[in-house]
């Protein structure tokens, strides 16, 4: 069964009909869907005899029209009562004449149109998303390519990266929006474009995470560079990529009980743990570090950055198990009219979280309060240190007096149980 095909061109050879008999083609449909059997054949003469007859079922169950064995469809076309209700188990036969012909091969066309076209129904929400989606990709593209053009002297590198991630994001949601155009006009899906909007989909997934991780690390904000980690986040993000695309070109060419595909969905779910956790420890570290420098500004910004991740894997948990109860153990999936979900969450649950960082990090006159600037966080690094080494070897205490006009600093420490006083006076 072709599930992406909505007009089905069959070249069939006698050796085939011979060891064949039944031909399944399944597809979700509107109602006063018109279907057409077309013989392409242009010369049909004796002896040759072949009986031609299609049968209808309309079923509740998802699973039992998509995941039917052609070597059972034999069964239907025993069954004597036809059943005009509505619901589960309605169906419709009908018998064609005799048709006579001497060509070892037939041509056929099977053709399924509704009142959108050749879409079919369970499609048809995806591709308003995706056409919505392309739309505010378009709008996020020229509002943050416009702030950018505004203060280009005060951009942060990861400015670059975030511009970069919509860019990806805008170019994937028009190429599958033109792909369900090609399926609703045409009847026909494009090959090629799905494996380009795959590929494209794996690099800008690919792109967000390394985005993602280069900020919890603080790239461009406390660190001027990554240092010995760069080799760490190219390797996580080549390796993530590589899986990404086999994993999407799977799901194109190969069913869902594909152990190829089972084995890339395992190595991308292991990886986008160690991404997750990797993340939220780099996250805490930053943190820290600019707590210890008492730096409001930043450290306000990654609160809200931290935020937004916990609601993301929060969100993410639910959705999981929600799909795996309603689509995965269910042993009828009634609720097909919503399979369109399970695609369009996580691409929206992306979008919610570029809209933040894109927020957090947008373009503006005050750009610099949240770039490294080596002098400042210098001396924060000392003061760090220096704090810390007062918590490793002993407590101090400060107080500021004004004596006789001269500023009076009294400290004391207390180190290894021993006191000891200085007074130090300055004019």
């Amino acid at each position: 069964s072709v599930k992406s095909h909505f007009i089905f061109s069959s070249l069939v050879l006698q050796e085939t009909l011979k060891k064949q008999s039944f031909f399944l083609f399944t597809k979700t449909m509107f109602n006063s869907t018109v279907i057409n059997l077309k013989w392409l054949s242009e010369k049909c003469e004796p002896p040759v005899k072949l009986s031609i007859s299609w049968y209808l079922r309309s079923s509740r169950c998802f699973d039992e029209v998509f995941g039917l064995n052609p070597s059972n469809a034999g069964s239907y076309f025993r069954s004597t009562a036809v059943k005009q209700e509505g619901g589960s188990g309605f169906y419709v036969f009908h018998q064609y004449p005799v048709i006579e012909c001497k060509q070892s091969t037939t041509s056929m066309e099977v053709s399924m149109k509704g009142p959108h076209d050749y879409i079919s129904a369970s499609e048809w929400p995806l591709m308003i998303f995706y056409m919505v989606m392309c739309i505010i990709y378009v709008l996020l593209g020229v509002l943050w390519l416009g702030l950018s053009a505004c203060f280009w002297r005060d951009l942060l590198r990861i400015q670059f990266w975030i511009g970069g991630v919509i860019f990806l994001g805008m170019l994937e949601k028009a190429v599958f929006y033109a792909e369900f155009q090609s399926i609703r006009y045409d009847g026909l899906s494009v090959q090629g474009a799905v494996v380009f909007g795959e590929v494209l989909s794996a690099v800008k997934r690919t792109l967000a995470r390394v985005l993602v991780i280069i900020a919890s690390l603080g790239y461009g904000i406390v660190k001027p560079r990554l240092g010995a980690l760069l080799h760490r986040v190219v390797g996580v993000g080549l390796l993530y990529l590589v899986f990404s695309i086999v994993e999407g070109i799977l799901r194109v060419n190969s069913g869902q009980g594909s152990s190829s595909r089972l084995l890339c969905d395992i190595v991308l779910a292991f990886t986008d743990s160690i991404i997750v956790c990797h993340i939220f420890i780099s996250l805490a570290q930053t943190m820290k570090l600019l707590r210890l420098r008492r730096n409001v500004v930043k450290l306000s910004l990654y609160r809200h950055f931290i935020n937004t991740l916990i609601f993301a894997v929060i969100a993410s948990v639910i959705f999981i198990i929600w799909t795996t109860k309603t689509f995965k153990f269910s042993k009828c999936q009634s609720d097909w009219r919503e399979l369109w979900i399970d695609d369009a969450f996580w691409r929206f649950l992306f979008s919610i979280l570029l809209l933040v960082i894109m927020f957090l990090w947008r373009p503006s006159a005050n750009n610099q309060r949240y770039a490294y600037s080596p002098l400042v966080d210098e001396e924060s690094d000392d003061e760090a240190k220096e704090q810390l080494m007062n918590e490793a070897f002993g407590k101090s205490q400060g107080c500021w007096s004004l004596l006789s006009g001269f500023p009076l600093w009294v400290l004391k420490v207390t180190l290894n149980g021993l006191l000891v006083d200085y007074t130090i006076m300055s004019r």
